[in-house]
């Protein structure tokens, strides 16, 4: 399990959910223009990452923005909290 914090908005992903989003990151940074994948989680439905201006949204009950999230998993990482 992981703790997710995009902003105000946090979710609890499983691993295969947290493993998603983290390769979806990773591909999004390496290849602005690809268009990712779908992935269906068993607890938030589908999962959708879409790149806008470059700047990765995570879509579960509406567009949350992961720019400033990268900070926030950082400092989780670090810390713990």
């Amino acid at each position: 399990m992981m703790q997710l914090t995009l902003g105000r908005q946090s979710f609890t992903l499983n691993d295969n959910d947290a493993l998603f989003v983290a390769e979806a990151i990773l591909l999004q940074r390496q290849h602005p223009d690809i268009v990712l994948p779908e992935h269906r989680s068993t607890k938030h439905g589908v999962i959708r990452l879409t790149s806008r201006q470059a700047t990765p949204h995570l879509f579960c009950a509406g567009p949350v923005s992961l720019s400033d999230a990268t900070a926030d998993i950082h400092h989780h990482l670090q810390t713990g909290r």
